[in-house]
């Protein structure tokens, strides 16, 4: 069983009340709250410091932790965990004081001598469901418990089996209908006509996003487990890779290029840059938590008063906060940045970026309406000029954007981009490009653009 695992290292650090703490914070049902999270770290040393250890299993298309005792038992949930720990402890003390009373018992938080043995929740490995009525009544709220534990240890599948709903139009078309085929392993949606799907797939039918990217399997022989790249977001088994990309710590990538380019971002990232030939102005990328809030905040301002108010469909709150604020929700694991053109500290164009591996996309843009569209336009070509050049040295070959209709033909004859054809788009689904209804899906080649102008950090 052990084969199929993926074993982790847990810092160990005693904490005895840590079990009890996080007990009470699932019962109360605030696992996902903020700060909750660092209760659940502190439980996961002590269960280390007691020989416990942690393990990745594969559950379809996802990834869940699983935690096994000294005695080789094993416990789909933290929660279960502690609550089999401290059963144990207290048996073990009840015990040893009963056989002896002039016997000293352990101390607190030291690993008990005698283990009793006793039923616990281990169906995925055993087939057994059966569960003590003690260590019952601490199973509570189990599944948002779980959810906390995947966010804390693993960076967030982009493409995870959705707890809430399938996405309500295809993938392809953009369009509903009472015909979409739902995947079993991801949000995604699609029309079997769009897809070319068989009658005899429709029963159990998983995108190719739930797809290994280079064997085209969602198993294979030893492993089951699909990792996600950090920066571009590729799915695959480790074990496909030539040669394997070691898996040391988190995050992971699946090559040396997206190292490279996360790496190349990381260090952008905060840079100001001022613009030569436009005094005053300068050009930042910003992303969370790295960056002020406070100009993060002006940035959604702009984005919102230029675009009508959007409910994420997975997690409800307003797009615009949920792009900025990298909020992740169940589908899609967000990793935008944001683009300004700054004048004293004020953003005066905006711009909000997903960057790949080798493609950038640019979902939103927003300006200033104060200034006339002579100065719009020189500003918004001051922008891009600059984030074409920094894309094309840190690896990007292609910018990709959702035009409305009225603006295609700036983007395409003031810009240089040029319409996606179908077939374009779908060698990019896997990216998972944000489209909007009624928007002209547009790219850039990068490879070979000339460098026009020169520009220099500032202070």
């Amino acid at each position: 069983m052990e084969d199929s695992c993926l074993f982790i290292t847990v810092e160990a650090e005693r904490n005895p009340e840590s079990l009890r703490k996080w007990l009470t914070i699932a019962k109360e049902r605030k696992t996902t709250t903020k700060g909750a999270q660092h209760f659940s770290l502190k439980a996961k040393k002590h269960l280390s410091a007691l020989g416990w250890r942690f393990a990745y299993v594969s559950k379809g298309t996802s990834r869940e932790l699983r935690y096994k005792s000294p005695e080789g038992k094993w416990f789909n949930s933290l929660v279960t965990a502690c609550g089999a720990c401290l059963e144990d402890e207290d048996d073990d003390d009840s015990s040893t004081q009963e056989q002896d009373d002039n016997l000293e018992a352990p101390a607190s938080g030291g690993v008990p001598k005698k283990k009793r043995t006793k039923v616990c929740d281990t169906a995925p490995f055993t087939g057994d469901k059966n569960r003590s009525s003690h260590l019952a009544k601490k199973i509570l709220n189990e599944q948002a418990e779980k959810a906390s534990d995947e966010a804390e240890l693993t960076p967030k599948p982009r493409f995870g089996k959705s707890k809430r709903t399938n996405c309500d139009v295809c993938c392809v078309c953009h369009l509903g209908g009472d015909d979409l085929l739902r995947c079993n392993g991801c949000p995604s949606a699609f029309h079997p006509a769009c897809w070319s799907i068989a009658p005899d797939e429709q029963d159990w039918f998983f995108c190719t996003c739930c797809f290994c990217d280079i064997c085209n399997q969602r198993r294979t022989p030893g492993t089951s487990m699909l990792l996600t790249c950090e920066q571009c977001h590729r799915r695959c088994h480790r074990n496909c890779l030539e040669p394997p990309e070691p898996l040391i710590d988190l995050p992971w990538f699946c090559s040396s290029q997206c190292s490279s380019v996360f790496s190349a971002l990381q260090k952008l990232q905060g840079t100001k840059i001022a613009l030569v030939g436009d005094e005053g102005l300068v050009w930042s990328l910003m992303r969370v938590p790295n960056d002020g809030e406070q100009q993060l905040d002006s940035a959604v301002k702009m984005l919102q008063r230029s675009f009508k108010p959007t409910p994420d469909r997975f997690s409800g709150r307003d797009l615009v906060e949920e792009l900025i604020f990298s909020k992740d929700s169940d589908g899609v694991g967000r990793t935008f940045y944001t683009v300004s053109i700054e004048r004293n500290n004020n953003p005066i164009i905006v711009v909000a970026m997903r960057v790949g591996k080798d493609v950038a996309e640019i979902p939103l843009l927003a300006t200033l309406t104060r200034d006339s569209y002579d100065r719009i336009s020189s500003m918004c070509r001051a922008l891009m000029d600059e984030l074409e050049k920094q894309m094309s040295e840190i690896g990007v070959r292609r910018l990709v954007l959702p035009a409305l209709a009225d603006d295609v033909h700036t983007w395409t004859q003031q810009f240089g981009f040029s319409h996606m054809e179908s077939s374009e788009r779908l060698e990019l689904l896997k990216h998972g490009l944000f489209d909007f209804v009624g928007t002209v899906m547009c790219h850039k080649f990068l490879k070979g653009r000339e460098e026009q102008g020169e520009s220099s950090p500032t202070d």
